[in-house]
């Protein structure tokens, strides 16, 4: 009888998610580009433990000291990206939002938010962090409010955590907790679809990249001149354009992608 009253919940999900996908034309894809958090405290930053390396079979002094001296390269070399990564660790360096019409395949329009070095350096389209957030809610509100479909890639593991996180730390108000919990819904609500956990069919083993996806369905490749892994020495290097056009375009595959595979999701 559980079994049947499972069932019978994952059909009605289904459905409620066929039904409300169906009506719309529009979806809103975004993401998100990170650094480590340039204004944290120092005790949270990760540090190198030299206590904690397992030593083996080593005995001798001068072989152990040169042995540590090589982890803990190993471990600052891996410090970047393991803040960037880490929701409570990394600032949001950059926002890119497209409204798609995934029938038509076509933009409908798209906004991109970047945050500046620094104070001094504000201009038109570099804002202060609460405030870049701020913009973000706003326009992620207004998707709900027009029930405008949202798709991320792996926007359930990653940007919504990051955005939600950054909106505590700021005080920035909040979008309420239902839309909250739609969006963040495991296995889905018609409000957002993770194409990572949808094409991977919601187990870490089959995941896949974007790139990989864009490439397997014939929709393109991913910006061949950056990765992830260059957003922060990019901006360190003042390569703020370089960042923007790599996230805009992770947003725009991520919506093309949805528009390929959209309706075999349902």
């Amino acid at each position: 009888m559980k079994d049947k009253g499972r069932n019978r919940v994952f059909e009605k999900q289904g459905e409620s998610r066929k039904e409300n996908t169906m009506k719309q034309e529009k979806i809103c894809s975004f993401d998100l580009e990170t650094i480590p958090a340039q204004n944290i405290h120092p005790d949270c930053v990760p540090k190198f433990d030299p206590d904690s390396v397992k030593l083996g079979q080593r005995k001798d002094p001068l072989k152990i000291q040169e042995f540590l001296r090589g982890e803990e390269e190993k471990f600052n070399s891996e410090v970047v990206k393991k803040m960037s990564l880490d929701p409570y660790l990394c600032q949001i360096l950059c926002f890119s939002g497209v409204i798609y019409d995934a029938r038509q395949d076509a933009i409908i329009k798209e906004k991109t938010i970047y945050l500046g070095r620094y104070e001094s350096e504000l201009t038109s389209d570099i804002h202060h962090e609460y405030e870049m957030i701020s913009q973000i809610c706003d326009l992620l509100r207004q998707v709900r409010d027009e029930k405008i479909t949202i798709v991320t890639f792996n926007g359930y593991g990653f940007d919504f955590p990051v955005l939600q996180i950054a909106a505590v730390r700021l005080n920035v108000p909040v979008i309420d907790a239902k839309t909250w919990q739609q969006w963040m819904k495991r296995y889905g609500h018609w409000s957002h679809y993770d194409l990572m956990q949808e094409l991977g069919h919601w187990n870490i083993k089959n995941r896949k990249s974007l790139d990989f996806y864009a490439k397997r369905f014939g929709i393109g490749t991913k910006t061949d001149d950056m990765d992830g892994s260059q957003v922060f020495p990019s901006w360190q290097n003042g390569e703020d354009e370089k960042i923007k056009s790599y996230c805009r375009d992770d947003a725009l595959l991520t919506a093309k992608l949805y528009a390929r595979v959209g309706e075999y999701l349902i």
